[in-house]
């Protein structure tokens, strides 16, 4: 039977976004499979016709026939998993749509998993209307706090005691040797994440993974007149680095610049414009009056 579905499902596949839209009794599994093969393959992208993938795909439906029927034959009130992305989320996804009630744990919250939001943290998809129900005098000193927290991160602080997650901020102040060229052209900034762990961390992008973003990007900075400069995020590893390395010997008009340098030079030096999927930068850069463009709906900005 698994070998018999995992064929049906596998003829079906013209193109890797067919991938995310794979589903198994109702059950949405595809980027689940998508974000596993980046991740345990160390590839940022996929090539449907890589013998690991119909072999992944097989160990996918595997484990839905495994999880499905251990909720057929048992009472489970409740599932509490440490992720919801990669195969950690196929038995959570699976309990709710049982209704069986489905939490991830972390360091930092319990997150409860839904059919309306399968990922800790998308509950940002509701703000607006849950922020329209509060009274006047609690929405203006919200803002009030959340600019000074906003602030704060922008002006380099970091760490919990600001209220924020990072120990350490971009906006730092030292500075290096100019980075910018001093030219009229428009500037472009990439600021990339990692390209192999859980693209879809927040649902779909606008690209079917964030490697074709930047090869989106790339194709772009060839026909146009502007200075592209990227910046990958600190964090990063070595494979990474390799893929970005690749990235900018391909596209000539685009720029590596240090991961280290501060965003209050690259502002300061003329930046115009900035791109991310869904980094902070989208909040951080808007502070400065700088346009950022996400290339996912799924952000929180």
């Amino acid at each position: 039977k698994e070998k018999r579905i995992s064929n049906l499902i596998y003829k079906k596949l013209k193109n890797k976004n067919d991938i995310l839209k794979i589903y198994m009794s109702g059950v949405l599994m595809g980027d689940l499979i998508y974000d596993t093969f980046l991740k345990s393959n160390k590839v940022p992208t996929i090539d449907i016709k890589d013998k690991r993938f119909f072999n992944l795909l097989k160990d996918f439906v595997h484990l839905f026939y495994y999880w499905n029927n251990y909720f057929k034959e048992n009472d489970v009130h409740s599932i509490i998993g440490v992720h919801s992305v990669y195969s950690y989320g196929l038995p959570l996804r699976i309990a709710i749509s049982k209704g069986i009630k489905a939490y991830t744990i972390n360091s930092r919250e319990i997150s409860k998993i839904t059919n309306k939001h399968y990922f800790p943290g998308t509950n940002f998809l509701d703000y607006p209307k849950k922020f329209s129900l509060l009274k006047k005098n609690i929405q203006i000193n919200a803002l009030r706090e959340s600019k000074k927290i906003l602030l704060k991160r922008v002006s380099g602080s970091g760490g919990e005691n600001n209220h924020l997650i990072s120990k350490n901020s971009s906006f730092h102040s030292k500075k290096q040797k100019t980075i910018i060229k001093k030219s009229n052209k428009i500037k472009i900034l990439i600021c990339t994440r990692n390209l192999f762990d859980a693209a879809h961390v927040f649902g779909n992008l606008l690209f079917t993974d964030n490697f074709e973003w930047l090869k989106f990007l790339g194709d772009l900075s060839d026909k146009t007149d502007y200075e592209w400069y990227v910046k990958t995020h600190p964090a990063i590893g070595i494979r990474d680095k390799n893929t970005i390395d690749d990235f900018v010997s391909r596209y000539k008009k685009i720029t590596l610049i240090p991961d280290t340098t501060s965003h209050h030079q690259l502002i300061e030096e003329g930046i115009n414009i900035v791109l991310t999927v869904h980094g902070s930068i989208g909040i951080e850069y808007a502070t400065k009056n700088i346009t950022v463009i996400n290339a996912s709906l799924n952000n929180p900005h």
